[in-house]
């Protein structure tokens, strides 16, 4: 990343990168937790919500917001949070919602002020997943490896499952949350493994623990 944006609800610092698809990304994982955040500092226009510190969870939660912090184990793994967030969030912590059990796309996120989870649609559609790994060309997440990846998505750093309440897929596979739910139990995601991305994934239950990845409005 060329830039870099400071946080100042806790003072970590993410890199960001202007991409090809025209928009400003975050080229780190969102790394916040337990904190009480509000519409002063974060991504929506008013009242608080309350980010929880890391646990475990064996549930397909819809009604609150959970989050893990990745044990620093495994092939692509790392313990250190300077540059790369390590925190698994159900869908419910990421917008910023509960309870979560509805079909309405959301408009707020735990990004910071003037950032944004970004919402699901095809390559043609602002601000989406589709749209950013399509004017790169990548269909495939192996095609970042060996390359200059200025967007820092190289990293494989797993899920939290909640069903057997452990990570899992780490140095394989990740996946991204996104704002618009598919019904009161699932939400898109992207999801990126070495041989293939699938930037419009509509079958995770919002109960697991993925990452977060923010882009800027304009």
């Amino acid at each position: 990343a060329t830039k870099t944006l400071y946080d100042r609800r806790n003072g970590q610092t993410y890199g960001i990168v202007k991409a090809r698809d025209g928009n400003c990304w975050m080229a780190d994982n969102l790394n916040i937790i337990n904190m009480t955040i509000s519409a002063d500092d974060s991504d929506f226009t008013s009242g608080t919500f309350t980010i929880p510190a890391t646990s475990n969870w064996n549930t397909n939660d819809n009604s609150n917001a959970l989050v893990h912090t990745a044990s620093g184990v495994g092939s692509y793994a790392t313990s250190d949070t300077s540059y790369y967030g390590q925190q698994y969030y159900n869908w419910c912590s990421a917008v910023a919602k509960a309870p979560c059990a509805d079909t309405s796309q959301v408009t707020t996120s735990i990004c910071p002020k003037n950032w944004k989870l970004p919402p699901d649609g095809n390559s043609s559609t602002n601000y989406t997943y589709a749209k950013l790994f399509n004017s790169y060309g990548y269909t495939a997440g192996s095609q970042f490896v060996n390359s200059t990846d200025i967007l820092g998505f190289t990293k494989y750093y797993g899920v939290w499952i909640y069903g057997d309440a452990r990570e899992s897929g780490q140095g394989s596979y990740i996946h991204y949350w996104q704002t618009t739910p598919v019904t009161d139990s699932i939400a898109y995601t992207l999801y990126l493994h070495q041989n293939s991305i699938d930037p419009q994934c509509a079958d995770e239950a919002k109960g697991f623990g993925f990452s977060a990845r923010c882009v800027l409005r304009n």
